[in-house]
């Protein structure tokens, strides 16, 4: 689920430029039903019911946030109105009956993430934010209302993408809805402390390994002799002088350098005439400000801040840079209207100090020697297998320690020059390699290099029960012990099923058996409780009130849960990125796939659309 997210918020930019023109559903059939006088529809979807007037707010809203070279036909804009409003119902209404909410902080989460609205240091920068509500005519509220609707329709839309829909199974589905939360009263029935007394007699013990002898598994190991000649191995060697790093800042000026910096306002229009009155006004000497405000526009929508050429639309960046401070451009066209900028300051370019980079560039120039020594010490020593040398004398000749590592395939790998790609790469070529006794030379990266040779393989065994008999005799009394327990376990779970008062039964067993009784909600997103534990939960109800015995994570108790009532919870998209992947589980279990039909035309079924000519 997460990856669909991710997803989503790498194309929102894509999206938001088109959200409201073109759409990614099909028109439903709708253009069907206009054929009389446009202008005579309402619609009603599901509980809602959209008026005349509704839709023609709606194409209008369309008109505005168009690109002005859009050719579309009033009966297109009308077509497009009707299909959002019922697209929007849909959504709003379906993810009500589900209980999903999308938060602010979701919304925003994604708007930061966004390249396009991210400041020099990484942060979100709010003028290019704002540029860009300015550029494409929205508001804050177009946005978040459109993200959160996306957000809701990808969680969606993304479940129903690759199954078919079976319309009559879809009760059930929500009978097991992911939003669903139980309340129930956990109980859980203490093990008693384990006795060491009593002691497995042989065939015991022997019938016991037998049943759990993975449970006695010695993983492959590898006994390997290590000759690291990774850069950082080299860098003590290394000396770095004050003219060799001076030397770099003055040839390299370019890498150290702050861009112009610019601090612009802008007046926008959609309209060209409007812009070059506002422009010849501009020339008469009114007010910048005085100009904005008869355009609407407010202080936000003005100023655009400091920005770097690189950070503009081009289109924008060359004649605002050919500008003197407090100049204004030309009236300049953008992708959704008209433009004069105006700038306010300049930050000239700027050289950073040497002594705020010296020592970034003395690292740098002592990677970059000690990467030239190490790679040539390498290629000597790969020269030098050849010649019969053993590993210590190759050793001997760079001046390396060579070290000596026991690898099993779970256990971490301790060579501190490589990073965690290259020590993966390593470990999988000492488990793939069947060889011993042989130098093997590899890079891993443009810093990692190594000479290494396999001394003992030793392959996965389980080991033999004198080798782990005390180890076994302990597994066994555990599992003794649980296994009494039990016994008691499921006689209480049989006297609480049988009871016509379970709660009253559950009080009487309570003293004599030491139980514990916790009453809470618990939701499909509980990270506390095992999974088998969720599923047993999840299938109580009315009828099956009571989970049998189950051994806890811990092995401290035995538990179970006594079913009280259900509840339907209001969950936040943003919190419950896992949904996707239960709801799936879910479908899965429950549909069949005889039935091909879109997202949306599932909902029209669902909930009912109605257009219909007005009697007036």
């Amino acid at each position: 689920m997460l990856g669909s997210f991710r997803n989503f918020s790498e194309t929102i930019y894509v999206k938001l430029i088109i959200i409201l023109i073109i759409l990614s559903f099909v028109f439903w059939g709708i253009g069907d039903v206009f054929r009389s006088k446009l202008t005579d529809h309402s619609v009603k979807i599901g509980k809602q019911k959209i008026s005349t007037a509704h839709i023609n707010q709606e194409v209008q809203n369309l008109k505005n946030q168009a690109n002005p070279d859009n050719k579309l036909s009033d009966e297109e804009y009308r077509l497009y109105a009707l299909q959002n409003l019922i697209r929007n119902s849909l959504i709003t209404q379906e993810s009500a009956a589900q209980g999903i909410l999308v938060n602010q902080e979701l919304i925003f989460s994604i708007l930061k993430e966004q390249p396009q609205f991210k400041a020099v240091d990484g942060s979100f920068s709010t003028s290019k934010f704002k540029n860009f509500l300015l550029s494409y005519n929205l508001t804050e509220q177009n946005i978040f209302a459109n993200i959160q609707e996306q957000v809701i329709s990808d969680l969606f839309a993304n479940f129903y993408q690759s199954s078919a829909i079976n319309f009559s199974a879809y009760d059930k589905l929500v009978s097991q809805n992911l939003n669903q939360e139980r309340n129930i009263s956990i109980i859980k029935f203490p093990l008693d402390k384990p006795s060491t007394q009593i002691t497995p007699s042989e065939p015991e013990l022997v019938d016991f390994y037998a049943k759990n002898k993975d449970k006695f598994l010695q993983l492959g190991q590898r006994d390997v002799s290590v000759l690291d000649f990774s850069c950082s191995a080299f860098k003590a060697k290394v000396k770095v002088s004050k003219i060799e790093i001076e030397n770099y800042y003055s040839n390299n000026k370019n890498l150290f350098k702050i861009p112009e910096q610019r601090n612009i306002e802008q007046l926008f229009s959609k309209d060209e005439k409007t812009i070059n009155a506002a422009y010849e006004e501009l020339n008469s000497n009114i007010s910048f400000y005085q100009i904005a405000q008869n355009l609407n526009m407010n202080k936000n929508d003005i100023e655009i801040g400091f920005q770097e050429k690189e950070q503009i639309f081009t289109d924008f960046a060359v004649p605002i840079f050919n500008i003197s401070k407090n100049q204004y451009t030309k009236p300049i066209k953008g992708p959704y209207g008209w433009h004069i900028f105006r700038v306010l300051a300049i930050k000239p370019e700027k050289l950073t100090m040497f002594k705020d980079v010296q020592e970034e560039i003395t690292a740098k120039l002592q990677n970059q020697a000690a990467c030239k020594i190490a790679k040539e010490a390498f290629n000597l020593a790969a020269n030098n297998i050849d010649t019969e040398m053993t590993l210590e004398q190759i050793a001997e000749v760079a001046g390396l320690k060579l070290t000596t590592l026991d690898i099993s395939k779970e256990d971490p790998v301790e060579l501190s020059s490589f990073n965690q790609e290259s020590i993966q790469k390593f470990k999988m070529d000492m488990f793939t390699d069947g060889q011993t006794k042989i130098i093997n030379k590899k890079s891993y990266s443009d810093e990692n290099f190594i000479l290494y040779q396999i001394n003992e393989i030793k392959d996965q065994r389980h080991l033999a029960i004198d080798e782990v008999r005390g180890r076994l005799i302990t597994e066994w009394q555990k599992f003794k012990h649980i296994e009494n327990n039990e016994k008691t376990a499921k006689q209480i779970y049989t006297i609480i099923k049988d009871s016509d008062n379970k709660l009253t039964t559950l009080n009487q067993l309570k003293k004599k058996y030491n139980l514990s009784i916790s009453k809470s909600f618990i939701s499909r997103d509980n990270e506390q409780l095992s999974d088998q534990f969720m599923q047993l939960i999840f299938s109580l109800d009315k009828t099956n009130k009571i989970s049998p015995p189950l051994l806890s994570l811990d092995m401290k108790n035995f538990q179970f849960a006594l079913y009280n009532f259900k509840r339907i919870k209001q969950s936040s998209a943003g919190e419950e990125l896992f949904m996707q992947e239960r709801l799936t589980q879910i479908y899965q279990n429950h549909f069949n796939n005889n039935i091909t039909d879109s997202y949306m035309n599932f909902l029209i079924r669902k909930y009912g659309v109605e257009i219909k000519q007005n009697d007036d």
